[in-house]
């Protein structure tokens, strides 16, 4: 799963050195987005970008003969035999996905074992050889088919690393790895995101690697599938790690500002090492998944979260109920948010953004926002009465780039402003646990950034039940 040294290099470098100097100079596009009138900070999301921002949770799906022999890098001599699942339902995948909340599943359609999971004409190494369903199956298109009655999007998942194909690393194996692209495409249709892994082992040498047709196989996924993000280190990128969790200042850019770069955080439900099911592994804990949650997609990172089948061919049943207690639980710290259409003031109002004022940042539309004129500011929400909060809720209008580089939350109290908890980046969303506070008024105030303040949301929430539980994690 992890990708290669020079992959793994360029995901880290994307938000290695942005910390250390966060604001060069800063460049501007008005023309391109003329309502409403704000300046976009470059770079900006491709639309592809933001709506797998939008997306913030999807599922991967480790299944194959690694599932049956209880290894996780299988050596591509498994006999296809192997792969017998007694009761494959992928309906049943996805109805426990889609009430997790998940907006997309990748399906890791060939592993580094280089067994494909559908009927291809390319090789006898599938399903095809296999007792499964006769070898009359195809698991990619009943995946994909299964995923969309459940009203998910389609990512797949393929890997360069092949330790079956005899041509791995020459020419002949960058043909076959093309024409196993345009089979899964035409199985799965357009998929929201392709996975080309970097991963291989000691045994593949420099020359193997360097053999990869890259520019070939990216431009034929653009032209196959135009509207998906494309990953590792294309479209999305690495942060650096398996346990779900994004840097804390978190800036969507490469090192230089030059394009717009979000993470996806993956890791799996059961142990960080283990990627397919086996049998003596149990799901993490509640505690454990909501923290990630937090430092995932509440560090503006997109949350890829392996949920990997059984032997049976079934989502686990420990799995499942680990999954729906999760939703549960998120579903209760963000039932209600106190400053939801509440009374709002602001420093300043940009000229000429009518309707754009701070009551923007808590009518629940991630399309309106608040801007100043200036690169700080401070927006107040006003409660009616004290209410102990728990959790805050910032996004800015990434749509018009990212900009903020250091903000902190204040409450009322009497004796005056408090600090709360104070941060660097905002990007697409930002939750902070904070220490139960209770007041009836707050503000968030933009100490720095690139471009004029902006803030999509302002959210308040009192996650009173889990304040023991996160003690040592606060922001």
């Amino acid at each position: 799963m992890r990708p290669s040294v020079l992959l793994a290099a360029l995901a880290l470098g994307a938000c290695a050195d942005v910390g250390v100097n966060p604001l060069p100079p800063v460049e501007t596009d008005t023309a391109r987005y003329a309502s409403p009138p704000i300046p976009a900070v470059l770079p900006v999301p491709t639309p592809q970008q933001l709506a797998y921002q939008r997306m913030e949770t999807n599922a991967f799906v480790h299944f194959g003969p690694n599932t049956f022999t209880g290894v996780e890098w299988g050596d591509g001599r498994t006999p296809p035999a192997a792969f017998d699942p007694s009761s494959l339902d992928a309906s049943q995948w996805m109805a426990v996905l889609r009430e997790a909340g998940f907006a997309g599943v990748v399906l890791v359609a060939k592993h580094h074992d280089g067994f494909l999971l559908w009927q291809s004409a390319h090789s006898d190494y599938s399903v095809a050889a296999s007792p499964w369903r006769g070898g009359r199956g195809d698991l990619v298109r009943e995946a994909a088919e299964a995923a969309r009655a459940a009203g998910l999007e389609v990512g797949v998942y393929l890997s360069p690393w092949d330790r079956n194909h005899a041509a791995y690393g020459t020419p002949a194996y960058n043909d076959y790895f093309a024409a196993t692209l345009e089979e899964l495409v035409a199985r799965t249709g357009p998929p929201f995101e392709v996975w080309l892994d970097g991963a291989y082992g000691p045994e593949v040498t420099r020359a193997q690697l360097d053999a990869y047709d890259w520019p070939r196989w990216l431009g034929q996924i653009r032209r196959l599938a135009p509207d998906a993000v494309i990953a590792l280190d294309q479209d999305v990128f690495w942060p650096g790690n398996e346990d779900g969790s994004a840097p804390r200042d978190n800036w969507s850019v490469r090192p230089d500002f030059s394009r717009w770069a979000p993470y996806e955080c993956d890791t799996t439900i059961r142990t960080r090492t283990h990627w397919f099911w086996h049998p003596d592994d149990e799901p993490r804990s509640l505690d454990e998944l909501v923290d990630v949650y937090f430092t995932s997609v509440g560090r503006a990172c997109t949350l890829l979260l392996n949920v990997p089948p059984d032997r049976r061919g079934l989502v686990a049943d420990d799995d499942a109920s680990r999954l729906a207690e999760w939703r549960a639980a998120l579903d209760a710290i963000f039932a209600d948010d106190l400053a939801r259409r509440t009374t709002t003031s602001a420093s300043s109002v940009r000229p000429g953004s009518d309707g754009w004022g701070p009551g923007a940042a808590v009518d629940g539309d991630p399309d309106s926002f608040w801007s100043t004129d200036e690169p700080t500011g401070w927006l107040e929400v006003d409660l009616g009465e004290p209410r102990t909060v728990n959790v805050v809720e910032l996004a800015e209008p990434v749509r018009y780039g990212q900009r903020t580089a250091s903000f902190r939350v204040e409450a009322w109290t009497h004796t005056g402003w408090r600090i709360v908890t104070r941060g660097t980046t905002v990007n697409y969303r930002r939750l902070l646990r904070v220490e139960p506070t209770t007041a009836q008024r707050w503000r968030v105030v933009i100490e720095s950034g690139r471009g004029p303040a902006a803030l999509s949301t302002v959210g308040l929430y009192a996650a009173l039940d889990w304040a023991d539980a996160w003690d040592d994690r606060l922001d």
